[in-house]
């Protein structure tokens, strides 16, 4: 069994300005969860991240960065890009929506997600997520 580290740690990219952001995104977040030990909660993660790193490459501009930080009970995850344009939640009753449903489900994933504008410009989507006891 892999130990997590003590104390926080921190890891930051510049991901590729194209639709190679996911792919790239979801290697980096797994091995970086393999190095903390949280091969448990890598699906997860991993599905989290790719929802979100794929909104900024489609819908945002670059540069797109993916950040993640493993605090002693909580994983907080982010993705800023400069496109400009904020998510929006659709309803969930409508079946034939096509698009925007990976908003809701990162939010019962989460345990927490939002998003905001910078001063800059930046879209932020942030979220953070609940770890098991150890």
């Amino acid at each position: 069994m892999t130990r997590r580290p003590s104390g926080d740690s921190f890891r930051t990219w510049d991901l590729p300005p194209d639709l190679r952001a996911p792919a790239v995104a979801r290697d980096l977040t797994r091995k970086t969860l393999a190095d903390w030990g949280l091969d448990a909660v890598a699906d997860d993660i991993l599905l989290v991240v790719s929802e979100l790193v794929t909104n900024a490459a489609v819908h945002g501009a670059p540069p797109i960065r993916l950040q993640l930080r493993l605090g002693p009970d909580c994983l907080y995850g982010s993705v800023v890009d400069h496109g400009g344009i904020l998510p929006r939640r659709v309803n969930m009753q409508d079946d034939m929506t096509e698009h925007g449903r990976g908003l809701a489900l990162i939010s019962t994933i989460t345990t927490s997600a939002g998003w905001k504008h910078t001063p800059a410009g930046a879209t932020h989507v942030w979220f953070t997520y609940r770890l098991p006891r150890r």
